[in-house]
């Protein structure tokens, strides 16, 4: 029997001038479902481009997934 994939899924924190980011409801969705076919993990990236390369690169080093999905906001482009 195999194992279960690896899943990591990431979002953003509020940006300086909002309260909210939806991206976060997602991963708080995922984890309330409970009901992905792998091990889930969900991870808030900060909005701080100087600090997201040393902490992905942190989860990627000790999770090994073997499938990284990233969400992000584009503002106003609606």
């Amino acid at each position: 029997m195999s194992k279960p994939p690896k899943i990591v899924v990431t979002g953003f924190e509020p940006f300086a001038h909002g309260s909210e980011n939806p991206t976060l409801d997602v991963l708080a969705q995922l984890r309330r479902a409970n009901d992905i076919d792998g091990d889930l993990t969900t991870i808030q990236l900060p909005v701080d481009s100087a600090r997201i390369a040393a902490i992905t690169s942190q989860n990627l080093d000790a999770l090994r997934p073997d499938l990284w999905i990233s969400l992000g906001l584009a503002a106003g482009l609606a």
